[in-house]
This record gives structure tokens, sequence and C-alpha cells, in this order.
């Protein structure tokens, strides 16, 4: 059974670095994106602020916040919507993941709305759940923050030599997008203003 990739990147001498620097920050209005090819197989690793893709960070308290964390995390499952291979028939995504962490479940809903439902855990469009303790609101008076994760894997026929991101196109908020990329022996990083652009992953 291969290795998972992107743990592969975090070990990489340059990433490594960079990565456990990003991964100790929570900052609005940036996003972080991994990328990892090797062998015919791709992985990405998505984060992001949850201000930055639904405009809060609380327990969602209406109908309409719950509404936005699903319509994104939907989004965020379907990497063919907001990635885009060079050429285009290199990768075909064969499974994906997304959730949400940090926002309080609620403990009662007079909307009627998904009560605990606010940490989520999606697999191809099944549904789980990751309650964390002292997330959400109350984490949040205290540093705990809201917070969007995706993890997508595509199979590849042929090695592709850049991805186009266009996560700019669906959350607005997004001012930047920092992207670690690990393809065979090729590695660096790129920032993508407005989350949208393109990484290339050929040397």
């Amino acid at each position: 059974m291969r290795p998972a990739l992107v743990p592969l990147l975090l070990t990489a001498p340059l990433a490594s670095a960079q990565i456990a620097h990003q991964h100790d920050s929570h900052e609005h209005g940036r996003a972080d994106l991994q990328i990892a090819y090797a062998d015919g197989q791709l992985e990405v690793e998505f984060t992001a602020p949850g201000s930055d893709i639904v405009g809060f960070e609380h327990a969602p308290r209406d109908r309409l916040q719950h509404s936005g964390i699903e319509k994104s995390l939907e989004t965020l499952r379907d990497g063919r919507i907001w990635l885009a291979f060079e050429p285009a028939d290199a990768c075909a995504f064969t499974d994906s993941n997304a959730h949400v962490h940090g926002f309080k479940a609620q403990q009662a809903s007079s909307e009627g709305g998904h009560g605990e439902d606010d940490d989520h855990d999606h697999r191809d469009g099944h549904a789980g759940h990751d309650h964390g303790a002292g997330q959400g609101e109350d984490a949040d008076h205290h540093g705990g923050h809201g917070e969007f994760h995706a993890s997508l894997k595509a199979e590849c026929a042929k090695a592709p030599v850049s991805v186009r991101v266009n996560l700019g196109g669906y959350f607005s908020s997004l001012s930047r997008v920092r992207v670690d990329f690990l393809a065979e022996d090729h590695q660096g990083r790129v920032e993508l203003p407005g989350g949208r652009g393109e990484v290339r992953l050929a040397p």
C-alpha cells in the first residue's frame, strides 16, 4: 500500500519549514493549499478560515448560515469546478473529503436547523460528524477558530504540467491562496492573489 503523498510533502526539506509555519497561524484572507504528485497519483489539501468561506466562524445561527456551510462543503468536495489540469485529461478525481471544525454545535435550534450538525465530515457525499471539545463560538473567545478543510485525490494517466486554481470564483473573500507543491523531485511555493492562478508542477 503506497504512502499518502501530502505527508511526504510535509517532510520535504523546503516545504516542511514553510508549512509548519503557516499551520501555526490563522490569517483571515489567506487560504493554504498543498498539492503533491508522484507516480500517477495526485493529492490536494486545502485549509481556510471560516470567515473567508462563509463570512463567520461562530456557530451557524439560522438556516441561511447552515446552508452556506453545506454549499461551501459541496463546492470544496468537487475539485472539478475549482481545479483544472494541464493537459486537461491528465488526471481524474477519485476521492474527496470536506469538513469544518471550530464551529460550535448549537444545543438547540428554534429554526428547526441541524442542531449538532455544525462539525461536518463529508466523504463522497456521505456525512459524518467530528465534534471536538472546546470548539466554535466559545473557543473563538479563547483563541479558537472555525475552519474549512478539504482533501482530494486523483489518478493521473500522464504527469500534469500545471494546475489552475479558481477558488476565488466561489469564495470572493479570499485575498490570496498560498500553495506549497511537490511534483516528483520539483517543489516550491507560489501565492495566488484572489485565489486564482496557475501552479506549474513541471520544472
